[in-house]
């Protein structure tokens, strides 16, 4: 967290998206989706944050306050990072937070209840059968349906204060209760959900409990043997035939992480098998 000091008074500024307040994330959403939109520009978003998350009003063009102020800005670039793409170069947001900035959401006094961090409550079916798609098909088409399916999918009315579990049953209902939120708030679930999905599936040293670490990412390679456009989730499911799980029904209600990290063992030990086929061969 940085620390901003003007005379007496004393400020914290967030160093990354996830040392920001609720308020500041949800802010920062309705600054970047105006920008994806064309209706900000990259300075824009950089002022208007600053004066937002340092509490301050716009009453001073003086150029000792446009010196100040953009100093602050350098403070929120770090919040993207520069992707190049048929010769251009771009600014994105920086996926490198895995802590829920909204972990609730309240709709017409419904509270609806979130995932934890790096969705570590949720299951597999929420995360790569639907949640995944819904990601996909909002980053194809910028639809705000999918933005709504996607946090029927992951947020829910809460059942005695708690988050009760995942039914594809309920997503319709829960659909029509999302579609009451600010457009920036489905767009802040989005961010969140594609900064956890980045985690699991580039997470080559996955810290377990014990000191374990496991290699998640090598599920989410291509497949040699695949044809193109196979891509993880039928890499995953070509491992969950196992059958460890039970069903597929039963392996898509079981937790993420246990789901993934049963298959890393089980694809783990088909390249020993394979490797010591392979050497018997040649002998």
């Amino acid at each position: 967290m940085h620390k901003i000091q003007f005379g007496k008074i004393k400020k914290d500024f967030p160093e990354n998206i996830e040392e920001m307040t609720g308020p500041q994330y949800r802010y920062f959403c309705f600054l970047e989706l105006n920008r994806q939109q064309g209706k900000l520009s990259m300075e824009d978003v950089e002022v208007f944050f600053v004066y937002f998350a340092l509490n301050m009003v716009h009453t001073s063009e003086s150029p000792k306050t446009i010196e100040n102020v953009n100093t602050l800005r350098e403070l929120v670039r770090p919040y993207y990072i520069e992707q190049e793409a048929k010769g251009k170069k771009y600014k994105i947001v920086d996926l490198n937070f895995v802590k829920n900035p909204l972990p609730s959401i309240t709709i017409d006094k419904t509270d609806l209840l979130g995932p934890d961090t790096a969705l570590g409550n949720c299951t597999y079916e929420e995360v790569f059968v639907h949640g995944q798609n819904a990601m996909i098909d909002f980053c194809n088409t910028n639809e705000e349906e999918y933005l709504d399916e996607l946090v029927a999918i992951l947020y829910r009315p809460a059942v005695k204060g708690k988050r009760p579990k995942f039914s594809a049953e309920a997503l319709e209902e829960n659909i029509e209760l999302v579609k009451k939120l600010d457009p920036e708030v489905k767009f802040g679930v989005f961010l969140f959900f594609s900064s956890c999905h980045k985690f699991i599936t580039t997470a080559d040293e996955l810290s377990l409990k014990g000191g374990v670490e496991v290699n998640i990412a090598q599920l989410f390679k291509p497949s040699k043997k695949k044809a193109k456009g196979v891509g993880p989730v039928g890499v995953i499911w070509d491992l969950a035939e196992s059958n460890v799980f039970g069903d597929a029904a039963k392996t898509g209600k079981a937790n993420v992480y246990d789901v993934l990290v049963r298959m890393v063992q089980l694809h783990e030990k088909a390249k020993e098998s394979k490797s010591e086929n392979d050497n018997r061969s040649k002998t």
